[in-house]
């Protein structure tokens, strides 16, 4: 997590990640919960980007791979 202060002066909390060579940043009151993944069900003819799914709490949550769906190399 990383504090930044925005241009009115206020402190702003972001979550920052990679994905590929490029860098982001969410607005930590964005961002509703980040957890660890369990065992992936894989879903057969799946679109390329879908890793599977997982249960969260009893929901079904689809594992979506970022670099897959933006057409991203690994490294």
């Amino acid at each position: 997590m990383t504090t930044f202060s925005s241009e009115t002066g206020a402190l702003v909390q972001l979550v920052t990640f990679a994905l590929g060579e490029s860098e982001y940043a969410l607005d930590i009151t964005r961002i509703q919960e980040v957890n660890r993944i369990g065992a992936i069900t894989i879903l057969p003819n799946a679109e390329h980007c879908v890793e599977g799914i997982i249960n969260l709490r009893g929901k079904i949550v689809p594992i979506i791979n970022l670099r897959a769906r933006f057409g991203l190399n690994r490294d």
